[in-house]
């Protein structure tokens, strides 16, 4: 199982935003699932950068 967090309150990795909410991306051998609490457009972003 893989958990990528793409938003939270803080400064993470380098060209990544950050804001107000929480956004996790959960990948198993047979899901993908994105849980969306912040921004759509930072997520997508940070996504992109990860």
């Amino acid at each position: 199982m893989k958990i990528i967090n793409l938003i939270e309150n803080t400064e993470g990795h380098e060209g990544c935003a950050y804001a107000h909410g929480l956004s996790f991306y959960v990948e198993t051998s047979k899901h993908k699932l994105l849980l969306d609490l912040g921004p759509s457009e930072v997520t997508l972003h940070n996504a992109e950068k990860l």
